[in-house]
């Protein structure tokens, strides 16, 4: 099928969700993290504390095997993610922390302006 396309291609644009929010930003830009469960020619898979999986459609070989990944993309149709850019999560990671304050972002928008 037809990849969608979000109109405004920059970066800083992309909102930051959770796994489980992926079907609510269809054709829009987004930020999704998630450790690398599998990679197949040039998709990643990646997962998070919940099993939640994404397929993120890199725009070459993934360049991460492991570890924590943060993707900025446009949800796809069937809930992959077209890749932009990419980037690997140093440190101690923790999901829970990550969607805690992911609600806050989202429940105060006035206070955490998000674009």
């Amino acid at each position: 099928g037809k990849r969608l396309v979000h109109a405004a291609m920059a970066v800083n644009v992309s909102t930051r969700i959770t796994l489980a929010q992926l079907p609510q930003f269809v054709g829009k830009q987004v930020r999704v993290v998630g450790n690398v469960k599998a990679i197949e020619n040039n998709v990643l898979t990646l997962v998070d504390d919940t099993n939640a999986e994404v397929r993120v459609l890199c725009k070459g070989v993934p360049r991460f095997n492991e570890g924590i990944v943060e993707v900025v993309g446009v949800v796809q149709s069937d809930l992959a993610v077209d890749e932009m850019t990419s980037t690997q999560l140093v440190g101690t990671f923790s999901f829970e922390l990550y969607r805690e304050a992911l609600g806050q972002c989202q429940r105060f928008p006035h206070i955490y302006p998000v674009a």
